[in-house]
This record gives C-alpha cells, structure tokens and sequence, in this order.
C-alpha cells in the first residue's frame, strides 16, 4: 500500500499540528490501552536509529520473540512501517485499524498529525498479533513524541544526536540530545552510542533525575569523567513535561538500572567488503561476529544493538549468541550503504543531514581510499545541504545534482549553485531521479569510478526499483 493510499484511509480531516501526549492517552484508551499489553524496545536519535531497529528486531526474531518492528519514514510503501516478524502489515488490517483510530478520534473531536494516526494503528496491530516484544522508532526528538506514551521500556537506547530540526529540538546538541534523552523512563536500562561528552552528560543527567539518584549512586560512564559532571550543571526537561512523561517520579527507584555507553575503541576489526563485515565487541562476546550491513558505520550501531541484547539478556531474555550471529546475518535495511551493483559499485545511501554525510565520508574513505566518486545528490530544502556538500566535495570527481518531485525538495538548479560554491570540478543538473541515474551510469562507464546516490531517504525506492529492473550485478 502505498503513503497515499493509507493517508486517504483516515479521511480528509485537517490535521492538527500540536496533539499532546495527554491526548495520545486518550485516544488509546478509547482503543483499549492495546499499548499496555506489550514490552517495549524505545530507540531515539538523530542518525542510526533505523539501523538499531532493524538489527534488534532480526534478533529478536531469530531468538524466538514474536517481534514487533515500528519504523519510520517508509522507504517502497507505507505498509513497511509496521512489521510482526519481518512480515508488513497487510492491506486489510491496516485498513481495520485504521478505520477504528479513525472511530476514536471522532469521539474525541480531535484530528491528529499522521505519525500519531499511524503509532495508534501500530500499538493496535501489536496487541492483536500478540507481540512479545516491540521495537518502537522515535518519529521526532523523544520527550514529546507519540511513541513516548508507553510505559517503561525494557530498554532504551539513544544513537548519535546531531543538529537536525533545529526549529522544533533546539539550536544546540545540549537541547535537542534533552530533548532525545526524554525516552529515559524510571527503571529502564539506558544504552547510549558513543557521544561528545557533552551530550553523553545530558543523557546521565536525565537518568540521574528520572530514577531519583544522587551522584553517588549514578553509574559512571567511561566517556564522561565523574569529575566533569561533578562541575557541570544541565538543565533537565521542565517539571511539567516530566510529569507527564513520568508520573509518580517522586518514590524511590527499587533499583539502579543499568547505564551503558558503547566503547568503539574495543572493537576488533576483523574484514570488511560490500557483502558485509566481521567484527570481535569483547565487551559483549569474545566470538566473531558477522555483520550483514556494510558501511563502517554500521559496527558502531551494532555496538548500540549489543548493548541492548546485554540488558535484554539481563532482564532474562533467552538470547544465544547464535541468535544474535543469525539475527545480524539476515538484517537488511535498505537505503543505507547499500551496495546496488558491485562492478563497478554503485552504492545508495539516505545520509540527509551533516552528521549522516560525514558518516557516509568516514565509510567511502574506508572502502574507496584515495578514489575519486561519482556523487550523485538530491535534497530536500529544510536540511543543512551547504554542510553536505562541504562534506564531501573533497571525495567528488564530479557532482550530479538531481532534481525530486516532492513539494519540499531543493531545485536541481539551486543544489548545482550550492555545489558549485565549494566544489570547482564538473558538476552536473539532471531534472529527475531517473536521468540522474542514467547520467551516473553513463559518467560511470566512461570512467569506471564508483558511483554514490546521497542526500535524501526519499529518493531511494525509486532508485532501488530502477536497478532492481533494469540492471543486474
């Protein structure tokens, strides 16, 4: 089903920008509280928390779980958002679901904003299908999302944060990871991915004020130094949104969950090709892990993933490490370093904002050192894509700028300018994703350099369904 089809399912009612958290309890308590029958996995984060998902939920599978998987934005269809066991919604009960959110907000007399329209038909879909555990995606910041109604997780885990949604999040890494650190729930295990130490203080401040610690009972964190945050103070989330994030704060925690920062600098390295990567995390296992995903980002989101297996294991979740080799084995997550034609590579990545780019730079440098690429990109108006570029003009032996139909894209005509204030090579305007394409692929033969697709996750279906029709490896 596609985005469209399932949006006309819930009508043509105007939306409603602000829908609080309050209100997002009251539509699921119309619905029954289907929210309250299940156990959840909470992922936040600017990038990588769509990896950390798909990662966690394979595992979780391959242990046994019946696994819920909520994600977000949909790549080829909207129906990819909601997955049981790797297998998507069907047609039928999201239109069911659909039909009986719909239902409950008309009693309401209230119209929320998409994502919480979707988020209800999720929890609805889970409690039927009898999850035994979800993996929930944050859609936007933490504290105040739909997703951030549920109850204490098992789990929460925080990926990298950077400066995205400036707008709604804050204008600085401080605010928006205060923002993000607003999943943190009393009596939940917390697992962070290596962060500035700054960040990394926010996250421990939080989990000191939600499970009402002093600093001498907060566990350390290998990045920031007691001492550092002995020094330095951080404004927590305002009384009145923690009150509704997490009533009843005011008794005492019954014990201290776990804390957990994952620790790259132990990774041991083992091989790395497009087909996927081996990797030793001492920290979790001593055994050889093997990861399906390339892109060198990816081990320190598995790392993320790990972590979250421990706490899992902890809790007393029957997890092997076989059920974890297989879990990492069979992940696919599409549109992120993913390899669409091996000789000469052509790789496609969503990296949409400065933090994504410089990942992807970090990888391509790892994979193509001292190459020259094709970079191919479109973006889409609302993102820092002067950054991006800046990013990584230096890797250019020449650009295409592509144009998107959305109504929110930047011109093919306005990127070719921004490029060509920092990149002084060839660049190129295509006036579609598809031309773009053929463009790529003709620069590509006459040089045999690889080719890299960036910029946006929304231009990846319609690249992957071209080469999935037209050409073959």
């Amino acid at each position: 089903m596609t985005s469209e089809e399932a949006l006309h399912l819930f009508g043509q009612a105007k939306t409603r920008d602000r829908f609080s958290l309050s209100d997002m309890r009251k539509l699921l308590e119309l619905l029954g509280n289907p929210d309250q029958t299940l156990r959840f996995v909470h992922i936040a984060g600017t990038n990588g928390k769509g990896s950390v998902c798909a990662m966690t939920a394979s595992i979780l599978k391959a242990a046994g779980f019946c696994t819920g998987l909520y994600i977000s934005p949909s790549i080829g269809h909207f129906n990819e958002r909601i997955q049981v066991n790797g297998e998507e919604i069907p047609d039928d009960e999201l239109r069911r679901c659909a039909e009986r959110v719909k239902n409950a907000c008309k009693m309401m007399k209230l119209y929320p904003i998409n994502f919480v329209l979707t988020t209800a038909i999720a929890f609805l879909y889970f409690a039927q299908k009898k999850c035994d555990i979800v993996v929930l995606e944050v859609g936007l910041g933490g504290a105040l999302d739909c997703t951030n109604v549920i109850d204490p997780p098992v789990v929460s885990a925080i990926t990298h944060i950077g400066l995205e949604h400036t707008e709604i999040l804050g204008k600085t890494r401080e605010e928006i990871a205060m923002q993000k650190a607003g999943i943190i729930k009393r009596g939940s295990a917390v697992v962070a991915c290596r962060q500035s130490k700054e960040v990394l203080l926010v996250i421990r401040q939080q989990f000191k004020l939600v499970n009402n610690l002093t600093e001498y009972d907060l566990p350390p964190l290998e990045e920031a130094s007691p001492d550092v945050v002995a020094t330095r103070k951080v404004n927590a989330i305002s009384e009145q949104t923690f009150q509704e994030i997490a009533s009843g704060s005011e008794q005492a925690c019954p014990s201290v969950p776990p804390l957990i920062c994952t620790t790259p600098s132990k990774v041991q390295a083992r091989s790395r090709s497009l087909d996927g990567q081996t990797f030793i995390y001492p920290p979790f296992s001593m055994q050889m892990l093997t990861l399906s995903l390339a892109g060198s980002y990816q081990i320190e989101n598995a790392l993320v993933v790990l972590e979250i297996i421990h706490c899992l294991r902890e809790k007393g979740y029957p997890i092997t490490d076989s059920d974890v080799q297989t879990g990492l084995l069979s992940t696919v997550w599409p549109g992120r370093f993913e390899v669409l034609k091996k000789a000469p590579p052509v790789i496609l990545d969503g990296a949409h904002n400065p933090n994504g780019a410089l990942a992807l730079r970090t990888s391509l440098e790892v994979y193509f050192p001292e190459q020259k690429l094709i970079l191919v990109m479109g973006v889409m108006a609302d993102k820092d894509y002067t950054a991006m570029v800046r990013i990584m003009a230096p890797l250019a032996a020449c650009f295409i700028a592509e144009a998107h139909p959305s109504s929110r894209a930047l011109s093919a005509e306005a990127l070719t300018a921004e490029i060509r204030r920092d990149f002084f090579g060839p660049v190129y305007t295509a006036p579609s994703i598809h031309n773009s394409i053929e463009l790529a692929l003709s620069k590509q033969a006459e040089a045999g350099l690889p080719v890299i697709f960036f910029g946006t996750l929304h231009q990846v279906a319609e690249i992957r369904n071209y080469f999935k029709n037209h050409l073959k490896n």
